[in-house]
C-alpha cells in the first residue's frame, strides 16, 4: 500500500497501522514543533521554487525547427 500523502510514492509497511509512511511522518512532526508563520514562510518558497523551475523547464524546451522544403 502507498502513502496517503498526494504525490508520495513510497509504500507503507504491512505490520503499519498508519496510512502515511515513516518519511512523510517524520516530515510532519518537524513541522509540528514550528510556528505557523514559518509554516507559512515555507510554503512561500517553495511556491517561489516550483516557479523558478518551470521557468527553467520552460526556458529548455527544444525550439521548433522549420522545415526544409525540397526544391
Amino acid at each position: 500500500m502507498n502513502c496517503a500523502i498526494e504525490g508520495c510514492v513510497n509504500e507503507i509497511s504491512k505490520r503499519s497501522k498508519l496510512t502515511i509512511c515513516q518519511l512523510c511522518r517524520s516530515g510532519l512532526y518537524y513541522w509540528l514543533k514550528k510556528r505557523p508563520a514559518q509554516m507559512l514562510e515555507r510554503r512561500r518558497k517553495l511556491t517561489m521554487y516550483g516557479a523558478r523551475l518551470d521557468t527553467l523547464i520552460e526556458r529548455r524546451k527544444p525550439k521548433a525547427v522549420p522545415s526544409r522544403r525540397a526544391a
